[in-house]
């Protein structure tokens, strides 16, 4: 039996690797953003359940019961908020993210990185919660980890990471890595759910003075995933960082 948790922060990559994990094992996959939506007894022996679910005492007791692994992938927190930003508009379904912890999105719908809308969502309740979901669960010692930046840059050594985890992939690994491209996906997602697939666009897009106020803010998070907040001061005016980003939405 093969029962897989894949619990993290949205956005942080998660839809790609449950699809990658998915194929590598066969497994039936679904996506729920309630545990209490999903009829845990009676799924499949074996299957991958995506889900944004803090650790509460009463989702831990249903893992657990059900013969559940859990599964986390971390992104860079600043990445994790641009993609937040630009994939809102698209997918009014992320209200429903954690039941709507903290509030939603809807202020930030077609804002810009240098906007004082998305300045006050970076340093909200709401952005907090988001981001504490795989950082609560990356203190699990039997949860397995996963960085979004090395599944880019290396997938082949990251997997497998998971095979010594999980035993033999019933598909080849170079098979489903070539399947399941970035690049391919987005030509079949209508909601830009699959959007740039790249590394550090926080650096160019996430303006200096924001970013300096929200390391503070999110110090706990950059902590616990080992993630850095520092960088040289990159001197883009606010029109400069927009019309980047306005290029690369389009």
């Amino acid at each position: 039996m093969k029962r897989i948790a894949l619990v993290s922060t949205p956005r942080s990559g998660n839809t790609w690797l449950r699809m990658i994990l998915s194929r590598l094992y066969n497994l039936n996959e679904y996506a729920i953003h309630f545990p209490d939506f999903m009829s845990w007894d009676n799924l499949p022996t074996e299957c991958i359940v995506q889900i944004h679910w803090h650790p509460d005492e009463h989702f831990l007791n249903l893992l657990k019961k059900e013969g559940f692994s859990t599964v986390t992938i971390a992104r860079h927190p600043y990445d994790v908020l641009l993609s937040i930003l630009q994939f809102c508009p698209k997918e009014p379904q992320t209200a429903s993210w954690l039941q709507g912890e903290g509030g939603d999105e809807k202020n930030i719908f077609n804002v810009t990185p240098s906007s004082q809308a998305f300045h006050s969502y970076v340093l909200s309740k709401r952005a907090l919660a988001l981001l504490s979901v795989s950082a609560e669960w990356w203190k699990f010692d039997d949860t397995t980890k996963i960085k979004y930046e090395n599944l880019v840059h290396n997938p082949q050594e990251e997997l497998y990471f998971i095979l010594n985890k999980f035993g033999e992939f019933s598909t080849p690994l170079e098979t489903v890595l070539n399947e399941l491209t970035i690049e391919k996906l987005r030509v079949s997602s209508t909601n830009g759910h699959f959007w740039q697939g790249k590394i550090g666009l926080w650096e160019h897009l996430f303006p200096y003075s924001l970013a300096k106020e929200a390391d503070e803010y999110h110090q706990e998070v950059f902590n616990v995933l080992g993630y850095s907040c520092k960088r040289e001061e990159i001197a883009l005016s606010g029109k400069e960082i927009d019309d980047f980003w306005q290029n690369l939405r389009i």
